[in-house]
């Protein structure tokens, strides 16, 4: 007999430290479901086609619960739904433990989805679930590339440190007089001349740096004259290289000297003079390359009271180069 009343006095305690579950129904009551199979919706989920609201269902503190976790208030709010009839239930608010309660609360509402519901509900599942298959696909895809993108960018960053910061180049090749030159009654509008030509060059890591230029460039012409300019100045510089292949580019002003002799006599202007230069080198050695370099050189004379031009026609000496050389790497 002590051991019964001991058994009831156990399960009035339980019953009564258990949350108390209400429910409040819109329509008469269905057959009851198993709780398996009731669906579990977000509150802002979209409900299916020609689904019918039942009832509210809430899970709340009887003034005496202690057992009520998340899950157990969300599992007797399925039960009840289960019990009802509703195969779907909308959780629309869940309140955690406060100053006025100490478990969770929970309400809802019961759902009876159609067949046809259940399987639209599935074909969503199925198309989430691939969309979210393909954003994790696009998300790797996009990961790899910036990984790769920051890998490259390691690359060139240990090769940029590795490099030679100082060249020295010389070389020789063609010229071509590209303007139009007077020699007394003739105009020559081209004529080969030979270049010599040396460069030191600084380029920091970021591939700009200055370079010191020089370059002599001598013409003869058929009536006896031979020309030539010396010039000299500083220029910036752009210089890429990956791996043995370096290619730079240069633009200078500085200081020319134009000399022309015939018969014994000599003349010589002192002009300004602009370069540009483009170049292309090939690494043989760890201090050492060959190159091919194209350069036009500039530079503008005072024009002569018997010569004629047309309005805004350049009078002066333009040649364009084409130098093969050698370059030191330090």
């Amino acid at each position: 007999m002590r051991s019964s009343v001991i058994a009831l006095f156990a399960v009035l305690l339980l019953s009564g430290c258990a949350p108390k579950v209400v429910v409040d129904m819109f329509s008469d009551d269905l057959p009851p479901v198993a709780p398996d199979s009731v669906k579990l919706l977000r509150p802002h989920q979209q409900v299916p086609p020609n689904t019918l609201a039942i009832g509210d269902v809430k899970v709340v503190d009887n003034g005496f619960s202690i057992r009520g976790s998340l899950e157990r208030v969300m599992e007797m709010a399925v039960d009840a739904t289960a019990q009802h009839g509703g195969n779907g239930l909308v959780v629309t608010e869940v309140k955690l433990p406060d100053g006025r309660s100490s478990i969770h609360r929970l309400w809802g509402t019961m759902l009876s989805i159609p067949p046809e519901g259940l399987a639209w509900m599935e074909r969503q599942k199925a198309d989430s679930v691939a969309m979210e298959r393909q954003r994790r696909e696009e998300y790797l895809r996009h990961q790899a590339t910036v990984q790769q993108r920051q890998a490259t960018a390691r690359r060139i960053d240990s090769l940029r440190k590795t490099l030679p910061r100082n060249f020295f180049r010389v070389g020789v090749g063609p010229s071509l007089l590209v303007s139009k030159y007077q020699v007394g009654q003739r105009t020559y509008k081209s004529r080969v001349g030979i270049d010599l030509q040396a460069d030191y060059e600084h380029v920091w890591p970021s591939g700009f740096g200055f370079g010191i230029n020089y370059l002599h460039n001598s013409t003869s012409f058929d009536d006896g004259l031979k020309t030539s300019i010396n010039y000299i100045g500083p220029s910036f510089v752009m210089g890429l290289m990956a791996s043995n292949l370096r290619l730079d580019i240069q633009y200078g002003m500085g200081y020319s000297a134009y000399t022309e002799k015939c018969d014994g006599l000599s003349v010589t202007a002192k002009r300004m003079g602009m370069t540009m230069r483009m170049g292309l080198e090939w690494r043989v050695a760890k201090h050492w390359a060959i190159g091919l370099d194209a350069n036009l050189l500039t530079v503008s004379l005072k024009k002569p009271d018997d010569v004629e031009q047309k309005k805004g026609e350049f009078y002066g000496i333009r040649h364009f180069g084409l130098h093969g050389g050698l370059c030191f790497y330090f």
